[in-house]
């Protein structure tokens, strides 16, 4: 369900987009806020906070896990098919999201 909430442009779990702009540490110390849980961001949320930082957002993008020669030969087959990398790199089936940003004004 998680993951159709955020296809569709919703936060997962809990908590508003609120709870963004809440202080989270003080004194070196998690604060506590028990009505309110973490939860993984929008991408659209984690941009708004690094330029509210004052960086510039290159790009935002999902990335899915690589090929280990570790692993299953049918699940390298699988990983390396250009159909499934590809589809690696959308929200549903990525298992990280990342954003580059640079400074502004560097």
């Amino acid at each position: 369900m998680n993951a159709v909430r955020l296809l569709r442009g919703h936060w997962s779990l809990w908590g508003t987009p609120d709870f963004i702009h809440l202080p989270k540490f003080e004194n070196g110390e998690i604060i506590s806020h028990p009505e309110i849980h973490y939860r993984e961001y929008l991408s659209q949320e984690l941009v708004g906070m690094i330029e509210a930082a004052g960086y510039e957002v290159l790009a935002a993008r999902y990335l899915g896990l690589g090929v280990a020669r570790d692993q299953a030969a049918w699940k390298r087959l699988v990983k390396s098919n250009p159909v499934t990398r590809w589809l690696m790199t959308k929200r549903l089936f990525a298992s990280n999201q990342y954003v580059l940003a640079r400074k502004r004004g560097a």
